[in-house]
């Protein structure tokens, strides 16, 4: 666009403000390639291919959150999650609570899963399992920084930054997945 339109130091400068991330999350905005629509048909074709009933359920929920905004204050207000509320909504919409020591974060939730012997392999995920990565040592259980929901063909849902909120997209950095839970 700057060669196209001639654009001067000045527009140039401007855009270049315009086009910065924290400006993404505002309306007129929409998608920017960091996740994928999810519309009814999509929705209800997701999840009723789901035969575990907990599976099904936790997806219910957490599927219908793509597009909430992301936030960690307000992540307990139903209309804002960060990525470890959105883990703990969803199955305790299944009847199952994931909250472990008075705790709901993400290294809680993994500790939970560990503690119990939940564990399961990347090859055998089904739908419905939480998949727990570290991208930085935190002192945290197994330095887990976030979670995320699997969804089912190689697809997840999370709540991943204040930038693109909750999101429907393919599974991502492998090599930061420490270790993946099915609880019961």
């Amino acid at each position: 666009m700057i060669a196209v339109y001639g654009f001067s130091t000045e527009e140039q400068g401007v855009l270049a403000e315009l086009m910065k991330p924290e400006y993404l999350d505002l309306p007129g905005y929409q998608n920017h390639g960091r996740g994928q629509e999810l519309d009814p048909d999509r929705y209800h074709a997701i999840v009723d291919s789901v035969s575990d009933a907990n599976g099904k359920r936790v997806l219910e929920f957490a599927l219908s959150k793509v597009g909430y905004p992301y936030s960690q204050e307000l992540r307990d207000d139903g209309a804002h999650f960060d990525c470890s509320s959105l883990a703990y909504y969803a199955w305790r919409h299944a009847g199952v609570s994931i909250s472990y020591q008075g705790s709901t974060s993400a290294a809680y939730e993994g500790k939970l899963c560990y503690d119990n012997g939940w564990l399961v392999h990347y090859e055998d995920m089904q739908p419905g399992d939480l998949i727990f990565f570290s991208y930085e040592s935190n002192g945290r259980f197994m330095d887990i920084t976030h979670v995320a929901i699997y969804v089912g063909d190689g697809m997840i849902v999370e709540a991943a930054n204040k930038r693109v909120g909750v999101v429907y997209r393919p599974t991502h950095s492998r090599s930061s997945i420490v270790m993946i839970g099915r609880p019961r």
